[in-house]
């Protein structure tokens, strides 16, 4: 099966920017409540699991199904992105007001 260049890259993008953002979030997951870890690793296995069925589902169903991965891969990176707004700088904004105190 043979994608178009603008289908591959496409979805290459899409990849490349889920896995940065996960990353990113990886790095500071020590900043996160215990909470937030729990929802963090519970999201990170769905990540993890999306991808497998997507990755067979392009492989089985051709191009027009690489088109859906990659909307499918940019939707898991908004939740990541959104995920890291909401947990991320409410523990910064505060850890940084508590440092200011300090002084």
């Amino acid at each position: 099966m043979f994608y178009s260049q603008k289908e591959t890259k496409a979805y290459t993008e899409a990849l490349r920017e889920l896995r940065a953002a996960r990353d990113q979030l990886r790095l500071k997951a020590h900043l996160l409540s215990m909470d937030a870890r729990d929802q963090w690793q519970a999201i990170e296995a769905k990540i993890q699991s999306k991808l497998a069925l997507l990755g067979r589902g392009v492989e089985l169903n051709g191009s027009h199904r690489l088109e859906a991965a990659a909307k499918e891969i940019r939707e898991l990176k908004e939740a990541v992105v959104d995920f890291a707004r909401r947990h991320l700088s409410t523990n910064s904004s505060s850890s940084s007001s508590a440092s200011r105190s300090e002084r």
